[in-house]
């Protein structure tokens, strides 16, 4: 009973108790949330994704990786026109020796001529003549016709200088006869001297052109020294006699000799020494004193032929 009058007891003071408190005090004041703050929420929720991120399966938070930056266009330096060596060009000559091409030269029938500090006198006289000989001897036209050297036969040496083309020529022959003249004098005993002047630019041509010259010279009409001329047939656009050459011509006991200046200008050449010439030197010869006709002709070139250049031999210039 005693303990039943305790808990009576205790559960009164409690109800007075709590009584007085709610009758004092005022009304709860409703709950205001606050305003989130975007900006904050924002940041934290940045960083708890990159805190996630970096978690690793136990919570352990590892450094992120540094992913390098892509590069720019100048991350490598760009090339530049001295990046790789520059050769240099130069319009000067080259410094070591050039090739040079040998001059053309035919092989057959070569003479040449000497260059002579004093130019000889042309009057039919070989006595001061000391150059070399070179035989006219092989038969190249009416060879039928031909006997012997002592029927026809020659020799000739060449000079040169600035202003003329020197031959001293030594003929044998057994019968003088030449009553031919001008475009016909080669229709009796008479020289002929074919130059190709430009040897190098129509070495293979086998055709006349106008750098080829035909000239024809006789001894004299009747006998050697009388009245001699020269004519020139090649190129057609200068023939005609051509006075200005020095002739002058002797009888001998074998035949007879003659002398020859030919001015370079009436080859139109300007002598070059060194300079090589196609070149054919020939003899005409006629026995019969009835007519005019080319019965034979020797010369030093064996190939000659007149319309084919090709065939002639080769003239050098020897040095002074």
């Amino acid at each position: 009973m005693r303990k039943i009058r305790v808990f009576i007891l205790a559960i009164m003071t409690i109800t007075i108790a709590t009584g007085c408190n709610l009758s004092a005090s005022k009304p709860p004041t409703a709950f205001t949330f606050p305003t989130p703050d975007l900006t904050g929420t924002a940041i934290y929720s940045k960083v708890a994704t990159s805190l996630a991120s970096t978690l690793s399966p136990t919570g352990v938070i590892r450094p992120s990786a540094t992913v390098p930056a892509a590069p720019t266009a100048t991350s490598i330096p760009a090339a530049t026109a001295t990046s790789a060596p520059v050769v240099a060009t130069s319009t000067s000559a080259p410094v070591g020796p050039t090739a040079t091409l040998p001059p053309l030269v035919r092989t057959v029938g070569k003479v040449v001529a000497t260059y002579l500090q004093t130019p000889p006198i042309i009057d039919g006289d070989l006595s001061k003549w000391t150059l070399h000989q070179y035989p006219a001897n092989f038969v190249v036209f009416g060879a039928a016709n031909w006997v012997d050297a002592k029927d026809l036969s020659a020799t000739v040496m060449l000079g040169w200088d600035n202003h003329n083309l020197y031959l001293g020529v030594h003929v044998v022959d057994d019968k003088y006869v030449q009553n031919a003249t001008g475009a016909n004098l080669y229709k009796g005993d008479s020289l002929e001297v074919l130059i190709d002047t430009n040897l190098q630019a129509d070495f293979y041509v086998d055709a006349l052109s106008p750098d080829d010259f035909q000239l024809g010279v006789s001894p004299g009409k009747s006998n050697p020294g009388n009245n001699p001329e020269a004519y020139l047939w090649y190129p057609t656009t200068v023939k005609g006699t051509k006075t200005q050459v020095q002739i002058a011509a002797k009888g001998t006991d074998s035949g007879y000799d003659v002398e020859v200046a030919i001015p370079w200008n009436a080859l139109e050449v300007t002598p070059v020494a060194g300079k090589h010439y196609g070149f054919a030197f020939s003899v005409s010869d006629n026995d019969n004193s009835s007519e005019n006709v080319q019965q034979s002709m020797v010369s030093t070139d064996p190939n000659r032929r007149l319309t084919d250049p090709t065939t002639w031999g080769d003239l050098t210039l020897a040095q002074p």
